[in-house]
């Protein structure tokens, strides 16, 4: 079914894109003392959390649920649902996150640290940091997406299909627990 692979693609570039924000700019700034820890942890928030997650657990799971025939999407939406709300922290922090990136790259050695890691097209391609940071303020969005598509053209005798009518209610009011608390 092509929803179930643009799911699975869509989560391994996901999960390619938090490895390269967390690998190429936030450890070798840390390593680097580029920035502090404060300004560190204002730009980046808990996007190491957030990678933890999807790369240990999520992507796994999905991995494995598309590729049985029963296809239990639906269940392992249900099964980490609690796990999206790791979002709410990282989606609230983006204002701030915006402000100290936009602040700190007036600073020579930051904006050139910056400038040097985006020049690594192989891992990050040409979507600049503000960028990458914005991918998992639109992640749930996307889920949403996903999950109504896969909803909308998965038989109402199917085993999943109550699974994933309660994941889509479980992500909506996860989106907009997010939201309220902005």
């Amino acid at each position: 079914m092509k929803i179930l692979s643009e799911l699975l693609v869509t989560e391994v570039t996901y999960v390619d894109t938090l490895k390269n924000v967390v690998g190429v700019y936030l450890n070798p700034m840390r390593e680097a003392k580029v920035l502090s820890e404060t300004e560190l942890r204002e730009i980046f928030s808990n996007i190491e959390v957030i990678l933890a997650f999807h790369n240990d657990h999520f992507l796994p799971a999905v991995t494995y649920a598309i590729s049985r025939p029963e296809m239990a999407v639906g269940s392992v939406f249900l099964h980490h649902s609690a796990h999206f709300r790791l979002y709410s922290t990282y989606t609230n922090n983006h204002e701030v996150s915006v402000k100290t990136l936009s602040s700190v790259a007036s600073r020579r050695a930051a904006s050139c640290f910056i400038q040097s890691a985006r020049q690594d097209v192989t891992q990050i391609g040409q979507v600049s940091l503000d960028g990458h940071l914005l991918t998992p303020v639109q992640r749930l969005p996307r889920y949403r997406m996903l999950l109504t598509d896969l909803l909308n053209n998965t038989p109402p005798d199917h085993s999943d299909h109550e699974p994933l009518f309660a994941a889509l209610k479980d992500l909506n009011a996860i989106i907009f627990e997010v939201n309220e608390k902005k």
